[in-house]
């Protein structure tokens, strides 16, 4: 936009306030709408070919178009009462314009992104997409991860990125209370570039001021944020105190990914159409019963992971803890064995989820994978022997299977067959070890 132009916008906008309340706050000129990781190379590239100019420009027109319609709706009105009546209908005005009015094309010919919230579709963590009456993505109210590719494209302007109509109701009216976006200006729009804390890797969220008030927690000391659609229902992240406290601070904020907030215990909510009889989101900790089973085995794999480390005196702290910890369960389990066989229903006791617990392992430094649960560093070499004699193991009792696939292995009429005859533990040890290889030369080779 030219910069000539912007400033006879201003001052058309600044001549129709009239006897109405001043909003010269509304707009910070040289503000910049996104923040960044300080490892992260492609922003200041971007931020030196624009030769710094705001990413973010302020729409001069539709503003004034608002401020006529509010003069007209206040001009019958007492003098005394035009501040407080200008404020309320400002709102009311904004509303209908985020309700009504379908932003098809910018002043400079540029049509809005597709929309580019990242959410579940299909079964699947991807981009929406969807061009049904698109919004500015500043008209969103809380933390929503989008689109890496799009940002890119945009050169991180906010104000080409769109929004569709079902996530921008969805947001205003069912994933956040009433009035809430009217505490926050749109002006605070924010995109930030963030590292996952789980998988490490650059991830865009955008939030309507630097956090969400009503979605931001404080983990073991350090605030986290995840996207408001993962917390509509599912508990795996709330209040567990002292470990887990809300708040509205976004300081030293870290960031989960979608993916990563599925794949440590979270359940992203899923939006069910009319006619649909059973619900598929977790409802609290609907959906959370075998938590307890693997918070454990995450335990258990970090207290091994700090048996072969080589800081002694950590060992000793935690070993310390440990021993307390088991001393106390035995002298309970002595004093009243019935004690232990109460249902975990009839106590009063609340288990953290198993999000909170990797949370907490991923702050000390221990990222815990539960699909792949070995870590090869901390592997010796009798442990492969262990593993050869396990594999022996395994393929002496599954005899009765080769002898019923003997003619298939003689004599295969495919590949696919010769496969399938194996023992599924030879097959699974021969299809990691070789795709793993072939990965990581094909990684080198590109």
């Amino acid at each position: 936009m030219n910069p000539a132009n912007n400033d006879e916008l201003f001052n058309e906008y600044k001549s129709l306030e009239g006897n109405l309340v001043a909003d010269e706050d509304l707009v910070d000129k040289n503000e910049v709408f996104y923040t960044y990781d300080e490892n992260y190379e492609d922003i200041s590239e971007i931020e030196n070919n624009n030769n710094n100019e705001p990413l973010f420009e302020l729409d001069f027109n539709t503003l004034t178009k608002v401020k006529q319609f509010t003069q007209q709706n206040t001009s019958d009105e007492e003098d005394e009462n035009i501040t407080s009546d200008t404020e309320s209908n400002f709102s009311e005005s904004e509303s209908n314009e985020e309700h009504n009015e379908i932003i098809t094309q910018l002043k400079n010919k540029q049509e809005l992104s597709q929309c580019v919230i990242i959410d579940i579709f299909k079964g699947k963590i991807q981009r929406c997409n969807s061009t049904t009456n698109l919004r500015r993505l500043w008209q969103m109210v809380g933390m929503w991860q989008i689109d890496e590719e799009e940002i890119k494209k945009k050169h991180f302007s906010i104000k080409n990125l769109g929004v569709c109509y079902t996530h921008f109701m969805f947001d205003q009216n069912k994933l956040h209370i009433t009035n809430l976006k009217q505490t926050k200006n749109y002006t605070e729009s924010i995109i930030h570039c963030r590292r996952c804390l789980f998988c490490n890797k650059n991830k865009f969220f955008f939030s309507r001021g630097k956090n969400c008030i009503h979605h931001s927690y404080i983990v073991m000391g350090k605030n986290i944020q995840v996207p408001c659609i993962g917390q509509k229902k599912c508990g795996a992240l709330q209040e567990y105190h002292p470990l887990v406290i809300s708040t509205e601070s976004s300081k030293y904020a870290r960031y989960i990914c979608m993916v990563c907030y599925e794949k440590k215990g979270g359940y992203v909510y899923q939006r069910v159409g009319r006619g649909v009889k059973e619900d598929p989101n977790c409802d609290n900790m609907s959906h959370h019963e075998n938590d307890i089973k693997e918070i454990l085995e995450a335990i258990g794999h970090w207290i091994l992971n700090i048996a072969t480390c080589e800081k002694s005196m950590w060992q000793k702290k935690v070993l310390i803890h440990l021993v307390r910890v088991i001393t106390q369960l035995n002298q309970e389990k002595s004093n009243n064995t019935s004690d232990i066989l109460i249902p975990l229903a009839d106590t009063k006791t609340e288990i953290s989820s198993l999000f909170i617990i990797l949370i907490i392992l991923a702050l000390m430094k221990f990222n815990y994978n539960l699909d792949k649960k070995l870590n090869p560093k901390n592997l010796t070499p009798k442990n492969f022997f262990e593993f050869g004699e396990a594999l022996a193991h395994s393929t002496i009792l599954a005899k009765n299977e080769l002898k019923l696939h003997k003619k298939s292995l003689e004599s295969p009429i495919s590949i696919e067959e010769y496969n399938a005859s194996f023992p599924l533990c030879l097959v699974q040890f021969y299809n990691g070890l070789l795709e793993t290889l072939y990965k990581t030369k094909k990684k080198i080779i590109d």
